[in-house]
Parts: structure tokens; C-alpha cells; sequence
């Protein structure tokens, strides 16, 4: 993601939920550039420092939902933008559910 203007998303709130690694470091990387207050959320801590807030947290749970949404209402007041970019690689539970 390239932001053309460096305030694009200057007035936004964005949540990016598996954002510490792969393409949604990336998307959440672009949005920092391009002027957005930014939280990324996943089960592990980033491995590279961030600008962005980090909020610990499984949201394939109830608790873990409750506790980003949580935090984005208090810290920020809501969100503008949600990014649902989760990648998951369960063999053994795909592999028995497609037999």
C-alpha cells in the first residue's frame, strides 16, 4: 500500500487485526505512512517496533474482541477503518472437516 499524499488518512482511526507480520504489517506500515492513528492486534507481539499501538489479543474469541474493541473505544473513541487480514494454517482441523 503507497500512500501519494503523506496525510491521507491524517483524520483516521485504523485497526488493523494480524497486523505484526506479513501483509498486514504492510497495510498497517502504509496507513502510519500515510498519516493514520493506527492499532494492530494479533495472538504474538511484533517482532519489529512500531508506531503503532499494540494490542495483545485472539480475536477468534469472545474475550479477545471484547478487549480490542475495548481498547479502541477508550483510547481512541472508535474506529474509521477495520482491516481483517488474518491468516491461519489449521491442517489438521481443515484436513478432518473436508473428509
Amino acid at each position: 500500500m503507497t500512500a501519494s499524499d503523506p496525510r491521507e488518512f491524517s483524520s483516521k482511526r485504523v485497526l488493523v487485526i494480524g497486523g505484526t507480520k506479513g501483509a498486514s504489517k504492510a497495510i498497517a506500515d502504509g496507513f502510519l505512512r500515510g498519516g493514520g492513528t493506527v492499532a494492530i492486534t494479533a495472538r504474538s507481539a511484533p517482532t519489529e517496533k512500531t508506531a503503532a499501538l499494540y494490542i495483545q489479543a485472539d480475536v477468534s474469541t469472545t474475550q479477545g474482541t471484547s478487549k480490542v474493541i475495548h481498547e479502541m473505544l477508550d483510547r481512541f473513541k472508535g474506529a474509521d477503518i477495520i482491516v481483517h487480514n488474518v491468516g491461519r494454517n489449521d491442517s489438521d482441523s481443515l484436513s478432518t472437516k473436508l473428509e
